[in-house]
């Protein structure tokens, strides 16, 4: 697990267009502005996985820190979680939990609550998200264009 962005452009272009663009969850022209690797590294602490280290980018994760201007569903004292991609060929290894662990251990030694939205009809996630100890804040729910965010929280411990 690397903390701090090892990840050249191209890596997290691919791995974001293979798991939200291939996956159905986003729309190609939407993901050439969400996933510009200058945007993405600027929300806040990217956090990446590679099988080996000199092997190809497998996973990612970022932490908003709290009043971060990536923000979407934050309030005071809350960090947010956001992009969460492991390559559609790393799944089932448990990179998706360590990419959580990692950002729920970073949050908690901050004192930080951890907020959380992923989309609707992501079920894989939601799951992971539960098993992780998050709740469902629906009230926090929102929506952008037609798709629906699902709200998500973790106090800090």
């Amino acid at each position: 697990m690397a903390v701090g962005g090892q990840a050249r452009d191209d890596e997290l272009s691919a791995l974001l267009g293979a798991v939200y663009v291939g996956g159905g969850f986003t729309d190609p022209a939407v993901a050439a502005q969400l996933f510009d690797p200058a945007a993405v590294r600027a929300r806040g602490t990217l956090i990446t996985v590679r099988g080996t280290r000199q092997g190809p980018l497998l996973g990612m994760i970022i932490l908003v820190p709290p009043g971060g201007a990536a923000g979407q569903i934050a309030g005071d004292q809350e960090a947010e979680v956001h992009l969460l991609a492991v390559a559609p060929e790393a799944r089932g290894r448990g990179l998706g939990r360590r990419l959580v662990a990692t950002v729920v251990a970073l949050a908690r030694a901050s004192g930080w609550r951890l907020v959380l939205s992923t989309q609707e009809s992501m079920h894989e996630a939601q799951r992971l998200y539960a098993q992780a100890g998050f709740v469902r804040v629906p009230e926090r729910d929102w929506t952008r264009g037609e798709r629906r965010f699902l709200a998500y929280a973790l106090e800090a411990r």
